[in-house]
């Protein structure tokens, strides 16, 4: 008896500590995003950088990301940390909660392929390429992917609901619930990686090319392939940190959670 009471005692103080340190990573988060993001959009819109179109796109993931830190995060904070589901407050409230969520964190991760899209425009030899990277491109752009970003999560409006009796807010198919698990897996978690990965790649190349083209005098062609080293290794080194931080924290997470709705169907 007196072991049992031991077990659920250090489970409590478990479960308590790991509250704890909900709350405050989450507002810690929130805090720390806040302010970066405000000093994102702050210098992406300085006058210097208004006519660079990667700078719309940084833009317009600082913005993405401010959404993130001011509505994902305190909804996973309360649901987390205080107990407070808001989700499973209704059927409407589950429905466009899930889709906000769904559709801001998936725009943010296209946000970062389209900068490296824009990279690999900038960096081409092809004047038609070059031509494609322009603030008047990004413009549309930018409202073109929330649109269809935000169509591609549409299905959540309908096929999202309150099961009962555990009140939570899930699918509402068993069918939907497989497809939704393979639609995030590949929408969200790994289609962005593919493409800031396949655009990385290219841009290196690009760059490379460049630097042939360019190097005539040997004496000064020394100086170049040393400095094409060291910028190709900062262009990989960069591109494969913004994969993998993706991938950890976005593709593992959404694999395991799509294999554990496999393993409940």
């Amino acid at each position: 008896m007196s072991s049992s009471n031991t077990s659920i005692t250090e489970a409590m103080i478990i479960r308590q500590n790991t509250i704890v340190f909900i709350r405050v990573w989450s507002f810690l988060m929130i805090g720390l995003g806040i302010i970066g993001h405000i000093a994102n959009v702050y210098v992406f819109t300085r006058p210097t950088l208004r006519s660079n179109s990667c700078s719309w796109y940084f833009l317009a993931a600082s913005i993405n990301g401010l959404c993130v830190v001011t509505i994902i995060t305190p909804l996973r904070l309360l649901s987390f940390g205080y107990s407070i589901n808001l989700f499973s407050i209704s059927s409407a409230a589950c429905k466009i909660l899930t889709f906000i969520v769904m559709w801001t964190r998936t725009q943010y991760a296209w946000f970062i392929a389209l900068v490296c899209l824009d990279r690999f425009l900038c960096s081409s030899s092809s004047v038609k390429l070059r031509a494609l990277s322009s603030s008047r491109i990004a413009s549309r752009i930018i409202p073109l992917t929330i649109l269809i970003v935000g169509f591609a999560f549409f299905h959540i409006l309908v096929y999202f609901g309150i099961i009962l009796p555990r009140h939570i807010c899930a699918t509402t198919n068993d069918i939907y619930q497989t497809f939704y698990g393979i639609w995030t897996l590949f929408a969200y978690s790994i289609g962005p990686p593919i493409v800031m990965l396949y655009f990385g790649l290219c841009t290196v190349q690009n760059i490379r090319q460049s630097l042939r083209r360019t190097g005539t005098n040997p004496i000064p062609s020394q100086n170049q392939r040393t400095r094409r080293k060291t910028t190709d290794h900062q262009l990989i080194q960069m591109m494969l940190v913004q994969c993998i931080v993706f991938i950890l924290t976005a593709s593992l997470p959404q694999y395991n959670t799509f294999i554990h709705q496999l393993d409940h169907i």
